[in-house]
């Protein structure tokens, strides 16, 4: 579902029934989804996040949503 830019595709706003690349994201490792946003760690094992951030879910400053992966530091 592309809505709050869950799918992590900037521009992207059809459904999309098969799985998609998100070029931000480089040699994934490993994937997980929500209802709002989803999450990804990559083979350097950073942290992106991306969907909605109407409550600061993304981890990011910016409101409401991320449309890209944005890289989360500790």
């Amino acid at each position: 579902h592309p809505g709050e830019g869950r799918l992590g595709l900037d521009g992207v706003t059809t459904f999309q029934v098969n799985p998609v690349i998100v070029p931000e994201v480089s040699n994934p490792r490993m994937v997980s989804v929500s209802a709002d946003n989803s999450f990804a760690i990559d083979g350097a094992r950073q942290l992106f996040c991306w969907g909605n951030n109407s409550a600061g879910q993304v981890g990011i400053s910016t409101f409401p949503n991320s449309n890209t992966p944005v890289p989360i530091e500790p």
